[in-house]
């Protein structure tokens, strides 16, 4: 750019100032006349006579036209250098906002990639927390196994060492899924009347499901052993309609009697459930009626429940009666029935039998028919 504003001022400069070899013409034809002196004195008298007649108009001013071409050249060589110089700022302006474009671009990625990197460091920590927190849960499930097997290991130990010739007269199993109040108020009601014969009725928890108010609860007794049944495979029903609960409940008591009798090898084993209160005879009865159990073989389990077992109801409060038909809610049974009863355990509740059971008013009339009519 400064190459062509040099050019443009010489150009300029020759514009306005004529150069000296045009001076030294224009001053050598004004000049010319004076030289013929002589043919100037002998045409004296033509000259004279040539002044007495008028003078012609003279020619037009010639000398304004070059001043006049050149002003409107030194206009335009001005108006062309100011084209220029604003091309010049306008580039300059628009190459400085090209690199500001630039250089914000460039801030942009730089910023972009951070973030990216911020987000990925984000990720990688939360993967490791999940991690860990997976950990802590794996942890705290074998915290939880151990501190079962120690407590077993204790129970054991000392029932060893203490009690040698003691034989338990029936393990006690309650039977729990998901209710935690209900389980607190048996367990209490249970550990009341069992702490002078605990050798005799050891304790047992069984957890059916993953419920964790409920394992919380159980493993709050240090004389309760805690088992837990878990089982995560579909129910597959055999009849449309079926209830799904009956299947499950089927299962946990055949997988709890399988522990009682075969991995611990109790002789006898008294079932309860998570909703039962028990009597202050309630132990003493079924240390009475486990000798009726080993030596009268039709006998398949002693029950302590009886719909009509009210005290204004009650005639003989020592007498038992026997029945074909099954009261459970808190019964005994013999390892020897169980082994007969276990191949033979059903899936579920059969058919037959929901149909009826559905109806309360039909249980308490075949009550009422039973003893009414049987002696």
């Amino acid at each position: 750019m400064s190459v062509k504003l040099s050019s443009i001022l010489i150009v300029c400069k020759n514009l306005i100032f004529p150069s000296l070899t045009e001076r030294k013409k224009s001053r050598a034809e004004q000049s010319l006349p004076s030289q013929s002196d002589g043919q100037t004195g002998r045409d004296c008298s033509a000259s004279r006579s040539r002044l007495s007649s008028p003078a012609p108009p003279p020619p037009p001013a010639m000398a304004r036209n070059p001043c006049d071409i050149r002003l409107l050249l030194v206009a335009a060589a001005f108006a062309f250098i100011y084209i220029q110089v604003r091309l010049f700022s306008t580039q300059s302006s628009s190459s400085n906002s090209q690199a500001m474009d630039a250089g914000r671009l460039a801030e942009a990625e730089k910023c972009e990639s951070q973030l990216h990197a911020m987000i990925d460091q984000v990720s990688a920590q939360q993967e490791k927390i999940a991690a860990l927190e997976e950990m802590k849960v794996r942890q705290d499930e074998e915290r939880v196994q151990l501190k079962i097997l120690i407590q077993d290991l204790e129970k054991r130990s000392l029932q060893t060492l203490i009690n040698k010739d003691v034989v338990p007269v029936a393990a006690v199993v309650i039977m729990a899924c998901n209710r935690p109040d209900y389980l607190q108020r048996t367990v209490e009601s249970i550990l009341k009347y069992q702490k002078a014969v605990a050798s005799k009725f050891p304790l047992f928890i069984s957890q059916d499901g993953t419920n964790g108010e409920v394992k919380k609860k159980a493993l709050s007794y240090t004389q309760i052993t805690f088992m837990q049944h878990v089982d995560l495979e579909p129910v597959r029903t055999e009849r449309p309609g079926e209830n799904v609960a009956y299947y499950k409940i089927a299962n946990h008591y055949k997988w709890a009697l399988d522990e009682l009798f075969v991995k611990h090898d109790f002789r006898r084993v008294i079932i309860l459930e998570d909703d039962m209160e028990i009597a202050p005879d309630f132990f003493d009865y079924f240390e009475a009626a486990a000798k009726l159990l080993d030596t009268d073989k039709s006998i398949m389990a002693v029950s302590s429940w009886n719909d009509n077992g009210q005290k204004q109801f009650v005639y003989d409060p020592k007498a038992l009666y026997r029945s074909d038909f099954f009261p459970g809610l808190g019964w005994m049974l013999t390892k020897s029935t169980w082994m007969e009863l276990s191949p033979k355990w059903p899936k579920a509740y059969p058919y037959c039998c929901l149909l009826i059971l559905r109806s309360a008013d039909m249980m308490l009339f075949l009550t009422t028919l039973y003893h009414l009519f049987l002696p």
